[in-house]
């Protein structure tokens, strides 16, 4: 999705005006019809709907601090909060699949594709990974031929790879570096 560069928040409220205006094209062509939705007009209809309840929660977020005149929320503290919707979706899904719950699975993979259209594109995890494993291998080659890398050398890396990466999940950073460490 084409995002502003100011905020958020504008796309967010243009994507609103825009499903409404759908929606209401659709409701006003029955009427000047005289007729009621079909089945078709109607399921297209839910699906502005579910489209709709997704974007004013991204809404939401992004205003909930905005309680104040003099407050602005930066594009940082958008993107962020972005992500951490989009994070929460993923643990979500991860806990409802555990469970076998797959009619709240499928809710929260929709919730999530809608965030991140808007979100910022980070990284993949194999992308991520390559850079981790490249920077150990770097880093030990650095340290010298016979240096066994420790637990006390993930202090070291993950700021590099975060330096390059900065909103990447510090958590697969920390799985990556230790599973190689521990060999």
């Amino acid at each position: 999705m084409n995002v502003p560069e100011t905020s958020y928040l504008y796309a967010i409220e243009a994507e609103i005006t825009k499903l409404n205006s759908e929606k209401s094209h659709i409701v006003i062509k029955a009427k000047k019809e005289s007729r009621e939705l079909t089945t078709e007009e109607k399921e297209l209809v839910d699906k502005i709907d579910s489209r709709m309840k997704t974007i004013k929660l991204i809404k939401a977020d992004l205003t909930v601090k905005n309680t104040t005149k003099d407050y602005t929320r930066t594009r940082e503290q958008e993107e962020d909060t972005l992500l951490k919707m989009a994070k929460q979706r993923k643990e979500d899904i991860d806990e409802y699949t555990s469970k076998n719950r797959l009619d709240l699975v499928e809710i929260e993979k929709a919730e999530l594709d809608i965030i991140n259209e808007f979100a910022p594109q980070l990284p993949s995890d194999d992308e991520i990974k390559e850079f981790t494993e490249n920077a150990l291998t770097e880093y030990q080659a650095a340290q010298g031929e016979d240096y066994v890398l420790s637990m006390r050398d993930m202090g070291k890396l993950k700021p590099i790879v975060l330096a390059k990466y900065p909103k990447a999940d510090g958590n697969l950073i920390k799985s990556i570096l230790e599973k190689r460490i521990k060999g």
